[in-house]
């Protein structure tokens, strides 16, 4: 028995008569992960820590103590590695399944302004829309293969500033709602998980996440929906922050795909974003 599986039997006081197995977890995920095996049978998902995995710890903490939404709780934690429990059969969502679950998430969020100051340090600054004009201009050739007219972008989020949405309330964001991070179990019952994105700022930003995997068509059935149901008053300028932040989130992706894949990888994920969001995309720019 080596070092490691004698260290995790402790942790998760295991039998030393067990068969422990470690292996690499199959699915492509952000940092190294693995699949905690007892007796045949996957029972537990390990992550190694990261520098933001103390802002994640915090989160959990969060949204468990006020039990905000569904999440899957470490059963351990320690300097070096998280350990969730592993469960079977979880699926991907998109917004069609998770559209209500996101609604009351952050419907339970407006209620606790007062409550989230130790979220508002650096750690939780969205710098993707405070550096948006620096990275596109960084970036420029990434850019333009997939949106030409770089000028029409900075234009756009120039006539946008951070002070335009100062009534719009800010709450905590998961920062990734994709459906990857959006997993429905057996019974229907949907979680969130990894909240190495999550970030203090307005609710729009993680709707328009889980809006760029979805044609324009629904994406404004969606936003029509959202802007009725949250309990904003300046419904305008609020529809007018959903565009802002779509925008952003669009062109910031597209930046990042061509970052973290290889060139026929980037190629076929760009032709996805432009399926989906180049409408969208068009009518929001050309209305400013």
């Amino acid at each position: 028995m080596n070092q490691q599986e004698q260290d995790l039997r402790k942790k998760l006081e295991l039998p030393d008569n067990s068969c422990l197995e470690i292996k690499k977890f199959r699915l492509s995920t952000r940092n190294s992960s693995y699949a905690i095996i007892v007796d045949g049978n996957s029972q537990y998902f390990m992550k190694l820590n990261t520098p933001v995995s103390q802002k994640e710890k915090k989160v959990y903490e969060f949204i468990s103590k006020y039990d905000l939404t569904d999440i899957i709780m470490p059963v351990y934690s320690d300097d070096k590695v998280t350990i969730y429990p592993f469960i079977h059969g979880l699926k991907n969502v998109g917004i069609e399944e998770s559209f209500d679950k996101i609604i009351n998430f952050q419907k339970k969020l407006l209620t606790l302004e007062n409550e989230v100051e130790f979220y508002k340090d650096d750690s939780f600054k969205n710098l993707y829309i405070t550096r948006f004009a620096i990275r596109v201009l960084k970036h420029k050739e990434m850019v333009s293969k997939f949106w030409s007219d770089i000028d029409q972008i900075l234009r756009f989020y120039n006539h946008h500033s951070l002070e335009m949405f100062d009534k719009i309330p800010k709450i905590l964001n998961h920062g990734d709602l994709n459906p990857t991070n959006m997993q429905k179990d057996s019974s229907g019952k949907i979680y969130f998980i990894d909240f190495e994105d999550a970030c203090y700022d307005h609710p729009s930003w993680d709707l328009t996440r889980s809006l760029m995997e979805t044609d324009s068509d629904k994406a404004d059935f969606f936003i029509e929906r959202y802007i009725k149901e949250m309990p904003v008053l300046d419904k305008e300028l609020f529809k007018m922050l959903i565009n802002r932040d779509y925008v952003i989130r669009v062109i910031t992706d597209s930046i990042g795909i061509q970052q973290n894949h290889e060139e026929k990888e980037a190629t076929a994920r760009l032709k996805k974003y432009e399926k989906n969001c180049h409408k969208k995309l068009t009518d929001i720019l050309k209305n400013d």
